[in-house]
């Protein structure tokens, strides 16, 4: 995530055509000789982002904005963007050369990723980025330079196989050298990593402890089909709860409210009001705290469900506790803003607050998140992000300075201010506000 102005550099590389569609170009690199290199004209676009961000409000996959993507080759750059406000980029038509060209993703706070470009398939769906604080690797070797190989490969049982696990790709020195997640197929992977290291491949998913597969030393494109058993069963089981029923206080059936629950120490809003779930193992650590949440009138209530006991997940709920929590906002010279939404916070395990408010309107709510260094009383930089639709950034401040006031264990309470930036790095003057949220 990155929220700080970048000036764009763009390098092209002249290409003469020889052929309608496949061409022998004279190019100079950085040797004074010329070499002929092939290429075709190629349209490339796709995504990147982050699996399993704590930013988003399903703690799910969040797309990143401005992560500066380079088109290269031989080392050399040979076109350059920026990823929009969801998270896309493209490259207009140009030609590319058949062996070689990758893509370099880069952003501050994250590990860098490679994309290895093939002449047929020029769409790049989804490009996983890493953040620096993921804690089973010691370090990056992905490098401007390459070479870079493509391995694809099936390790899940189609049958069994019902979650996409995080895989990535290390090498002899337990380095970073390449992630995927898949997407539409929980089956199939592709990972662009370097050529000619010891590499390893890992593979991460709730409730599993994290595998590590020897593959060798490989010098060019591989199907893994031969090297991986496909038998591995890493399905996990799912449970959810549901609410026949959610009064008021009157003892009156009500509809419309939002549910949020905290498993293992983070919480999910839920999708609708029909119910929530997630994986077994976290609702086994510790018990789950379900709440919901009326906005007119302001009120909430928490329960706590002890699964481990056996107690079930499905329940009715009577909504009485008044909610007094908030975030309040300027932006510039702006009206001060104050949504009535239930707002809370998470205590992380390295410190840090996780503070969140999620409007119930999905396609068109506005989303806040605070990630703040420190949760004791004190002035701290944050994180911050506000979206909407689930991907859209409004603004953001990687320099937001919080001073939480006051941390009772129940509520934590503070101030912020800081300069914000719109989606495409544009001041939007000094965001500044308060908030009281409740510890979850």
């Amino acid at each position: 995530m990155k929220y700080i102005n970048l000036s764009l550099l763009l390098v092209v590389f002249c290409f003469t055509a020889c052929q309608k569609n496949q061409d022998l170009t004279n190019t100079e690199f950085k040797n004074p000789e010329s070499v002929l290199v092939a290429t075709t004209d190629l349209t490339i676009e796709g995504g990147v982002g982050e699996f399993g961000s704590i930013l988003h409000w399903t703690n799910l996959n969040f797309r990143l904005h401005n992560v500066k993507i380079q088109l290269m080759f031989n080392g050399e750059t040979l076109d350059e963007t920026n990823s929009d406000e969801r998270g896309s980029f493209s490259f207009p038509t140009q030609p590319i050369p058949n062996e070689g060209a990758y893509l370099l993703f880069e952003s501050p706070g994250f590990y860098n990723n490679v994309e290895k470009i093939d002449t047929l398939p020029t769409s790049i769906y989804y490009t996983n980025l890493l953040r620096k604080t993921f804690p089973a690797i010691d370090g990056e070797a992905i490098s401007d330079g390459g070479p870079y190989i493509k391995l694809k490969g099936i390790l899940q049982d189609p049958l069994t196989a019902g979650v996409a696990p995080l895989y990535y790709i290390t090498n002899a020195d337990n380095e970073l050298i390449g992630n995927t997640t898949p997407m539409d197929d929980n089956t199939a992977f592709t990972i662009t990593t370097l050529a000619n290291e010891e590499l390893f491949l890992n593979y991460k998913i709730d409730c599993h402890p994290i595998g590590t597969i020897p593959l060798g030393s490989l010098t060019e494109d591989t199907d893994l089909g031969a090297l991986l058993d496909q038998s591995f069963d890493l399905s996990t089981g799912f449970a959810g709860g549901f609410f026949s029923n959610v009064y008021d206080c009157p003892g009156n059936i009500i509809s419309e409210y939002s549910i949020f629950f905290t498993a293992d120490g983070l919480t999910t809003h839920s999708w609708g009001t029909a119910g929530y779930g997630t994986w077994k193992c976290k609702l086994l650590a510790n018990p789950v705290i379900v709440t919901i949440a009326t906005q007119n009138p302001r009120k909430y209530q928490e329960k706590i469900i002890d699964y481990a006991a056996g107690q079930s997940l499905s329940t009715d709920m009577t909504v009485c506790t008044d909610d007094d929590t908030f975030i309040k906002y300027t932006i510039g010279n702006g009206t001060e803003v104050t949504p009535d939404l239930f707002t809370y916070a998470n205590i992380l395990p390295d410190g840090k607050v996780l503070l969140k408010q999620k409007d119930p309107d999905y396609d068109n709510g506005t989303d806040i998140t605070f990630i703040i260094s420190d949760a004791e009383p004190g002035t701290n930089s944050s994180e911050v992000v506000f979206y909407s639709g689930g991907i859209d950034i409004i603004l953001g401040g990687n320099d937001i300075m919080t001073t939480i006031t006051a941390n009772d264990g129940e509520f934590v309470e503070g101030t912020f201010s800081g300069e914000a930036f719109d989606a495409y790095e544009g001041s939007m003057g000094n965001l500044t506000g308060s908030f009281k949220a409740r510890i979850q």
